[in-house]
């Protein structure tokens, strides 16, 4: 139990460290809801030590590509 209690804490500092890097050009629910949506794809993992960092690594690039569509719009 502890082990998931750790897990979930560095989840929630990937969440941060997202919600820090993109927050000025994204919504925190869309970073939210982004992560959850990479986190999920972990739920059955047998090894969790890694799934914050996988996490963390597929939700920046997905939220990089939804960045970069939205700074497109504004300069269109």
């Amino acid at each position: 139990m502890a082990q998931d209690q750790k897990i979930a804490s560095r989840v929630r500092d990937v969440e941060r460290q997202l919600t820090a890097e993109f927050g000025n050009t994204l919504s925190t629910e869309l970073i939210s809801r982004t992560m959850r949506e990479c986190l999920d794809e972990y739920s059955g993992a047998r090894v969790a030590d890694f799934v914050p960092l996988f996490v963390y690594r597929q939700t920046r690039a997905r939220l990089t590509a939804l960045a970069a569509g939205a700074d497109r719009a504004i300069a269109v």
